[in-house]
């Protein structure tokens, strides 16, 4: 059985294109000749394609799905192939993807028949480019599966708890974050908390001003009282 194997590199980061990769059903938006690619279950998954010139459906297994590394599977029914997709840094914010297919000839998507091992890998390379351009052009991923899959069996979950566990922890921290600015915790909540206290002091002292000079003085009413018992002993707002 013929071996072929092409790369490409993509200027995102490794984790991008292998969350990319886990999206199993977007693969027809990039793979020429590939109509549909159903996610049956966390390991099996359903496709129908053109292969050498006919509509064809097989069921495949992933047989091994490391985060950030590797995918690999093979096919349960239909055309014999298996492959394996690599992904690996290849610098700052930028990936090497390297897949390899065991096939026999006529049996990958998009080939015709008759077609030799020269034309599945060109078919290869050009599936490989339309994802890069896919991936690159959008820049982000369009979903993520970040289980662990070892032998056909799903070795580690999709991390549901730990999401869980990471929301409640953001929330954990955003109430004290808020806690923190109402009491004024770290440097520049000390600071802040400070200058609260010498603005409530400064009121307060404005407000003590006040009472005092309220105290001291007498009101409207009781002014204009004293004016009216003696009005030689007080001028009058016209005589200042």
């Amino acid at each position: 059985m013929p071996r072929i194997q092409q790369s490409v590199e993509v200027n995102l980061p490794v984790h991008v294109i292998y969350n990319q990769l886990t999206q199993f059903e977007d693969y027809p938006r990039f793979m020429r000749d590939v109509e549909l690619v159903q996610q049956l279950d966390d390991t099996h998954l359903h496709w129908k394609a053109k292969m050498a010139d006919q509509d064809m459906e097989w069921d495949a297994e992933i047989t091994e799905q490391i985060p950030d590394q590797c995918i690999a599977w093979h096919n349960m029914s239909g055309p014999i192939n298996a492959g394996r997709i690599e992904v690996q840094p290849a610098g700052p914010d930028m990936s090497r993807v390297t897949m390899t297919m065991d096939a026999e000839q006529d049996q990958v998507p998009g080939s015709s028949a008759g077609g030799g091992e020269n034309e599945m890998s060109e078919r290869l390379a050009d599936n490989l480019t339309r994802l890069k351009e896919f991936i690159e052009n959008r820049g982000s991923e369009t979903g993520e599966w970040r289980g662990e899959i070892r032998g056909a069996q799903v070795t580690s979950p999709d991390g549901d708890a730990a999401v869980d566990a990471g929301s409640q922890a953001g929330q954990e921290t955003g109430a004290v974050a808020e806690l923190g600015v109402a009491q004024g915790t770290g440097q520049a909540g000390n600071t802040a908390g400070r200058q609260g206290q010498d603005e409530v002091a400064v009121l307060g002292s404005v407000e003590g001003q006040s009472s005092q000079a309220a105290a001291g003085n007498p009101s409207g009413d009781d002014q204009q009282q004293d004016d009216m018992s003696d009005p030689v002993g007080k001028p009058s707002t016209d005589d200042r």
